[in-house]
């Protein structure tokens, strides 16, 4: 094996020599996966909303909105507002700011990787980072998730040189990007809480007035930070208590269990792969075998006396494999405990751990292809990074071969058949932002549960309003007197609030107050007031082409029994 391309860390070589133009090749890759993903298709329901809070009338408005309607801190709207301001706004430039911060996490983990540990390992975690499927997809989408891994990121990092030398300076840019990670996301304060973890379990290992530096160090920055958070405190407050994700559904401590030993795994997967791979059991599995293995590792080596390769090397080393460690750690345990209120074992959230862990693992496979005595250990360092490789590679080819949303597409097909007499409905309302940012055509139009056409949601108190009786009933009557005045109706959906419903759903749905869970039962009642008015409908349209990951929506045609108009709608798919 070439001592030159192997060699010790941070050694002179081949990669040293091209790292540049290398690294330069890594930014071009990583833009070449982001970009198609992002404008192939149109956006998705989140998107246009994203869209229309960032359009609103002026900058109050919009904290106001935010504050009391949507569960995000302000940050990454600000960023885009002040974009569309500079660039004259559109989806094509709007998509343009995400891309080139996902391009930035690329330059910015090698910097990290080099300062940290080596410059060869900057450059593994690099070429991970340019490949990565769970950082690709989040960084092509009109949404703050391809900001906050490289937040994180430059956090961790602050936090580190922080520890390790000290100074008003250091604990400043540590307090500063803090800031900045915390306006971006609520999901951010599991970083804090992590970052929180690793401080105290880095204080035993600090002597004398080094530990009284780190405690005085921490205590003032997060002095700062609460300072700078305090105006958005309420906010952050009222969105805990009314907005947010519903819960995941553990009924007993079986399913406890059983979460607690599938969280770990899937969360790596989910980290490392998003959810490209698809909701099959393997993933979990290859989590799962990788979590013992690497674990029956680490405890031969504790058994035989062995230092941890993880995390010897350097005092800065040290600091930051073990920051790097328990901060995801923590962060995958919070999210585990936080899920019983509120579900948060989600790829988008766990997108921000993922710059983390490859540092991590191009640290440890950097080492293993460093043992020059131990030819196999390196072979077998290269065979993991090649396959982490290969399926990062079949992820984004998974990503690349499918689409955002069928929404434009959808509301296109709408716009060329809707005559001006036809009433339009949407169910569930979220769907609304994306259809009506595509539509052209000219109708009335319900998106329920909001009696008429609603502009930007309430996404607090959701389930409340979901399951009210009243929207019900008058979207029951709306359709009756629909019947009665021999008008067409379009009913727009998703696919999978169509599907059949079972007992145990129906029940978990009222039980857990889950909104999205009970507007399928809604979206099903709504259908059946249509076929008893109209009968079955006479247009379908879904998507045939490539597979939507997000929006897969459907629209039904309903047509009064005696048609009076001489030329009927075929009944058709698209």
């Amino acid at each position: 094996m070439d001592s030159s391309f192997v060699g010790e860390p941070g050694g002179h070589g081949i990669i040293r020599r091209n790292r540049v133009a290398i690294l330069l090749a890594f930014c071009i890759v990583a833009a070449a996966i982001r970009s198609p993903m992002a404008y192939h298709g149109g956006i998705w329901a989140d998107e246009a909303f994203f869209l229309l809070v960032v359009g609103a009338p002026s900058w109050s408005a919009m904290l106001q909105f935010l504050h009391y309607h949507e569960s995000h801190p302000p940050l990454f709207y600000a960023l885009m507002r002040l974009w569309m301001w500079v660039t004259g706004g559109g989806d094509l430039m709007a998509m343009l700011l995400p891309i080139a911060i996902g391009v930035a996490i690329v330059p910015a983990i090698f910097v990290v990787g080099k300062r940290l540990v080596s410059e060869r390992v900057g450059l593994i975690a690099a070429a991970l980072a340019a490949i990565s499927p769970t950082l690709s997809e989040h960084s092509s989408q009109l949404r703050p998730y391809g900001l906050l891994p490289l937040l994180t990121l430059v956090s961790c990092f602050a936090l580190v040189v922080a520890i390790q030398e000290g100074g008003i300076r250091r604990w400043a840019a540590y307090a500063g990007t803090t800031i900045l990670l915390l306006y971006t996301h609520n999901w951010s304060w599991l970083i804090a809480d992590g970052q929180l973890v690793a401080v105290v379990v880095l204080l035993p290992g600090r002597h004398g007035g080094d530990r009284g530096r780190l405690i005085k160090g921490w205590t003032g920055a997060w002095l700062v930070i609460g300072i700078a958070y305090l105006p958005w405190l309420p906010a952050l407050l009222f969105q805990l208590a009314h907005a947010g994700h519903g819960p995941l559904v553990v009924k007993d401590f079986w399913q406890s269990v059983e979460l607690a030993l599938l969280a770990v795994p899937a969360s790596v997967v989910m980290v490392l792969f998003g959810d490209a791979l698809g909701n099959s059991l393997l993933p979990s599995v290859v989590g799962l075998l990788a979590v013992i293995v690497a674990g029956s590792i680490a405890v031969a080596q504790i058994v035989r006396g062995r230092s941890d390769p993880l995390v010897a090397g350097s005092a800065r080393d040290q600091i930051a494999m073990r920051v790097f460690l328990i901060v995801p750690a923590t962060a995958i345990a919070g999210a585990v405990a936080f899920s019983s209120r509120s579900d948060l074992l989600l790829p988008r959230c766990l997108a921000m751990l993922t710059p983390l862990v490859l540092v991590l693992l191009a640290r440890r496979l950097d080492r293993q292809m460093s043992q020059h005595e131990n030819r196999m250990r390196a072979r077998f360092a290269f065979g993991i990074l090649a396959s982490a490789a290969v399926v990062s590679a079949m992820s984004v080819a998974d990503l690349l071969g499918g689409t955002r949303s069928n929404a434009r597409e959808l509301a296109g097909f709408i716009s060329d058949q809707v005559q001006p007499t036809d009433l339009v409905i949407i169910a569930p309302e979220w769907y609304s932002p994306v259809f009506n940012h595509y539509f052209t055509g000219s109708a009335d139009q319900i998106d329920y549960p909001h009696p008429g056409r609603s502009g930007m949601i309430d996404f607090s108190h959701v389930f409340e309003r979901v399951s009210a009786p009243g929207p019900l009933a008058r979207i029951r009557s709306q359709i009756d007197e629909a019947s009665r005045a021999r008008r067409r109706v379009w009913f727009v959906t998703s696919s999978d609030y169509v599907r059949p419903l079972d007992e145990q759903e129906v029940e978990n749905a009222t039980r857990y107050r889950l909104a999205t869970a009970f507007s399928r039962i809604r979206v099903h009642q709504i259908t059946e007031a249509l076929k008893r008015d109209f009968g079955p409908p006479d247009i379908a349209f879904f998507a045939n082409g490539r597979r939507p990951r997000q929006d897969a929506l459907v629209a039904y045609l309903f047509s009064p029994a005696e048609s009076t108009d001489p030329n009927p709608s075929p009944a058709r798919s698209q």
